[in-house]
């Protein structure tokens, strides 16, 4: 039987876990060329000395977590979340820094990265993938293999395996009829409740789509509204301002409405109202309660924002 006669079917996020976690331990080359993708320094030599599938911690599961010893006497740990087209889980990103963070705080390493390993347009498509320290793109480490310069049957199966899983997302990312339909439900209905949030008009929507965007007049250039539907939340966010957050709250703690919090949200800040979760293919009265508290939260955001800078003439931070 040729190479060409054995279709790859069926594949999981946990084949790509399991392929990643051989490079890492046979090939010094891609381990090096992942550390640089992700942005640890430059640190010469170093070694693998650990490799876990679904490393468990006290705040969840990494698909694969990598311990390296490094030219310059540290220990450096790799979590790496692997996404193929699964939505993002609820404080998933913040679970993985609170893993790294406590391997710091036990003496296990004394440095970690948080790596998002998805295909290109999961990264690009999905505000719910922010958070972590680094993206890699499948298509990025295709092109590794590529230019690696090893040709072989056993690279050539590699690679075939990375092309089987973006046509595997693309298939999942088509057009999702129900989540289209809850997205025409809504805009629906914001624009006979609440016109002013301008919400978009949908195009039809991927099972990914779970993230309502508003576009009200007055809001300056990194400020934006958002329902994050199955969350259960919705963000007034702040663009770069997730660092800042003590700054934020000298700014607009004070003047916070019943229901309001100012949280960070992967490198933004946002000032957030709680509201019910919600699938987008639930059942039709979850559904219009959620879609109901949504928007009465978004109006709230909205004319509590406008209001302040009116009366404030602040510069929005």
């Amino acid at each position: 039987m040729t190479e060409a006669e054995v279709p790859i079917e069926g594949l999981r996020e946990r084949d790509i876990d399991s392929l990643l976690l051989e490079e890492f331990v046979v090939s010094p080359e891609f381990c090096k060329w992942f550390c640089h993708r992700i942005g640890f320094p430059k640190h010469g030599e170093m070694r693998v000395a650990g490799a876990e599938l679904s490393a468990t911690g006290a705040s969840g599961e990494s698909d694969l977590e990598v311990t390296l010893c490094c030219a310059d006497g540290r220990v450096r740990r790799i979590l790496i979340e692997d996404k193929i087209a699964a939505p993002e889980r609820p404080r998933q990103a913040a679970r993985y820094r609170e893993r790294g963070e406590s391997y710091v705080k036990e003496g296990l390493c004394a440095a970690f990265r948080t790596v998002l390993v998805a295909p290109d347009r999961y990264l690009g498509g999905s505000e719910a993938t922010r958070g972590y320290d680094a993206r890699v793109p499948y298509e990025a480490i295709m092109a590794w293999f590529e230019e690696s310069g090893r040709e072989s049957r056993r690279m050539h199966y590699k690679k075939k395996v990375f092309v089987a899983a973006l046509k595997r997302a693309e298939r999942i990312r088509e057009a999702n009829e129900a989540v289209t339909k809850f997205w025409r439900y809504y805009w629906n209905r914001a624009c006979r409740e609440a016109p002013e949030l301008k919400m978009p008009e949908p195009t039809p929507k991927p099972t990914l789509s779970n993230f309502v965007p508003f576009k009200p007049t007055g809001l300056p250039r990194g400020v934006k509204l958002l329902h994050k539907v199955i969350y259960g939340h919705v963000d007034l966010e702040f663009a770069k301002m997730g660092s800042r957050i003590e700054d934020m709250t000298a700014t607009y703690g004070a003047q916070l409405k019943k229901g309001m919090e100012i949280v960070r949200a992967g490198k933004s800040a946002a000032i957030r109202i709680a509201v019910p979760t919600s699938t987008m293919t639930g059942d039709l009265e979850t559904i219009r309660s959620a879609v109901q508290k949504g928007i009465v939260a978004a109006r709230t955001l909205l004319r509590w924002y406008r209001r302040i800078h009116k009366s404030n003439h602040e510069v929005t931070p």
